[in-house]
């Protein structure tokens, strides 16, 4: 027979129902983007020169998770917290200001249609 310690725990894991997502895909860390172009017509080969010559993360104290070249001719960075791109931004602003512009990135509204 069981205890009713153990039967308390057994309601409210039944209450609680676990959902599929989470179980499966564990905790996801959410990551800040920020998006870097030119105001000339450069190539992301020199976005990322001009990013690495100038900018040194470690100076500023800036956790950088990755840097990645997008379609349309940006650069994206990825952080792990909004204090590092506020920190990108405004030494971005400082250092590359003639050649660089940077946009933070936003998501969009998501719509449904049935």
């Amino acid at each position: 027979m069981p205890s009713s310690a153990g039967q308390a725990k057994f309601l409210a894991c039944m209450e609680q129902p676990k959902l599929y997502s989470k179980a499966v895909g564990g905790s996801q860390k959410k990551r800040y983007k920020l998006m870097v172009t030119t105001k000339d017509s450069n190539s992301p080969d020199n976005i990322k020169y001009i990013l690495k010559f100038r900018i040194n993360p470690t100076d500023i104290r800036a956790c950088i998770n990755s840097l990645k070249t997008l379609r349309n001719g940006t650069v994206q960075i990825e952080t792990g917290n909004k204090g590092d791109i506020e920190i990108l931004i405004k030494d971005i602003h400082d250092k590359c200001r003639d050649k660089l512009e940077v946009l933070v990135h936003k998501l969009g509204k998501t719509r449904i249609i049935f």
